[in-house]
């Protein structure tokens, strides 16, 4: 009898463990892709004041030539974005957001923009999906000449 509540108990361990493995792999990893597509512009803005931006006309001070675009997280994913918006002489100023949750919103802004930006999300907290250095950014979207 001592034997059979062992095997019983093992029996009920094994069946625990193979539920809850079935439960884990169930859960579908996000490919890049679908990352991607959970960051959405929500609006852009030019002209508009924006931080360490502005040139002098006269007395007054400019903002014509700010670019600043506006991405939402669309996911229930918990999310890291790297974004970089396009300066006029072609380089490239990039902003870094951890832990984005549903409608978060970062604002990237170039004081003289292109109206050009990137993007890349992972999953927060990923440490095997590592974004691209700012250098890194420079040297793969130079400006065009």
């Amino acid at each position: 009898m001592h034997i059979s509540k062992k095997i019983t108990f093992l029996c009920l361990v094994i069946f625990s463990f193979g539920l809850l493995s079935i439960q884990q792999n169930s859960k579908k990893k996000m490919t890049e892709e679908e990352l991607a597509a959970c960051i959405v512009k929500s609006h852009s803005e030019w002209g508009t004041q924006c931080q360490d931006c502005g040139e002098f006309k006269g007395y007054d001070i400019s903002y014509d030539a700010t670019y600043k675009v506006y991405l939402t997280s669309q996911c229930d994913e918990h999310l890291d974005l790297k974004a970089c918006i396009q300066e006029e002489d072609g380089s490239w100023k990039c902003f870094h957001y951890e832990d984005l949750t549903t409608k978060d919103t970062l604002v990237a802004w170039a004081c003289k923009g292109t109206g050009k930006y990137l993007k890349w999300v992972k999953p927060a907290g990923d440490r095997e999906l590592i974004f691209p250095t700012n250098k890194e950014v420079q040297e793969l979207y130079p400006p065009k000449e």
